[in-house]
């Protein structure tokens, strides 16, 4: 019998939407960054979403720097009361019902998202999952520097650190899945056994069809 190794992207898949835009206007409604850096913040999803923006550090960045001198805590305080107002209520119940189905056959569930670690892991705390790869935040002297740590987790970087993460499991008998909406995920689509499509683009819907994927669409 095989063991089940199941990942999930995070925005637009168990989430309804994108939590860093999410966290964008809740930094500008609470006073942590100024109407110009969300104005700019979002056109950068606006061109995410249409593919037309590939790198993501320099903007990622740009708006991190809120968190220069933060300490962890403080940052995590931060995001409880974000998570409590903006996400908990916008994770699908299908999604939600769905790790808990792997959870109860034994499955390995892993959260694989470019969004910022303190955020996923607010998400993988509520949906009891123990394991989650993310966009790290640079500390320095236990004090974040308002950076990024390497890269931002998208596309070949997300690839890369699952494979990272299977590395124990060569030797074992596993099967992998891995649930996403976005075409920045394609190589980790074609990389695991099971691949799902979450409410996709005409493009990533043409590719599940012609690659016998699996299609989910929420409302």
């Amino acid at each position: 019998m095989k063991n089940k190794i199941v990942f999930f992207d995070v925005d637009n898949t168990i989430v309804d939407g994108y939590t860093q835009k999410y966290f964008i206007h809740y930094l500008c409604k609470e006073k942590y960054i100024n109407s110009a850096t969300l104005f700019l913040s979002y056109i950068w999803f606006f061109l995410y979403k249409l593919g037309i923006v590939k790198d993501v550090n320099r903007a990622v960045n740009f708006y991190i720097k809120f968190v220069k001198g933060f300490s962890r805590d403080k940052l995590n305080n931060i995001i409880k009361f974000f998570f409590d107002l903006y996400i908990k209520n916008k994770i699908y119940k299908e999604f939600k019902q769905l790790i808990e189905k792997y959870k109860i056959e034994g499955a390995k569930v892993v959260l694989v998202s470019t969004s910022l670690e303190p955020i996923v892991k607010a998400i993988a705390e509520y949906l009891d999952v123990n394991d989650y790869i993310a966009t790290k935040l640079k500390l320095e002297n236990s004090l974040y520097t308002g950076s990024v740590e390497g890269s931002v987790v998208m596309g070949d970087k997300k690839l890369e650190l699952v494979k990272h993460l299977l590395i124990p499991y060569k030797y074992t008998n596993i099967e992998t899945y891995f649930y996403s909406d976005h075409l920045s995920d394609i190589d980790l689509l074609n990389f695991v056994d099971n691949s799902y499509v979450v409410n996709p683009s005409k493009i990533l819907y043409n590719e599940a069809v012609r690659k016998n994927w699996g299609i989910i669409n929420i409302k």
